[in-house]
């Protein structure tokens, strides 16, 4: 999931997380699939960003998977030795794995992008 500018999503996007406007109406639902005059109804409606499905657009200087490792290891730091913290630190680093190498292998596809529906 990748929370990103609005004028960087594109048609095909699939929505994470519903959009609502300032006064807090949806106007999208979560697994809403984004189009061409959708996105232009979003932008005259106030939208600034939306999070979508995947991480769609690269962003420079992201954290790299040995940092985001790094960084969940010194999050959990304080609850060292606990056996159902340990159990979770450990999920969440093969989530975090698990991420990485579905990116690596949709960039070796030419960044082609499976987007779920719902």
């Amino acid at each position: 999931m990748q929370r990103i500018r609005l004028e960087q999503a594109g048609a095909g996007m699939v929505l994470a997380r519903k959009v609502e406007n300032a006064k807090g109406m949806v106007l999208c639902a979560e697994g809403t699939v984004l189009t061409a005059a959708l996105l232009e109804r979003l932008g005259r409606s106030g939208v600034t960003h939306v999070t979508v499905e995947g991480r769609p657009v690269e962003t420079e200087g992201g954290p790299t998977l040995e940092e985001e490792l790094e960084a969940l290891e010194r999050r959990f730091s304080s609850v060292a030795g606990d056996p159902l913290m340990e159990a979770i630190r450990e999920r969440v680093a093969s989530l975090v794995r698990r991420r990485y190498q579905r990116e690596e292998a949709e960039a070796g596809d030419g960044g082609a992008v499976e987007q779920p529906q719902g």
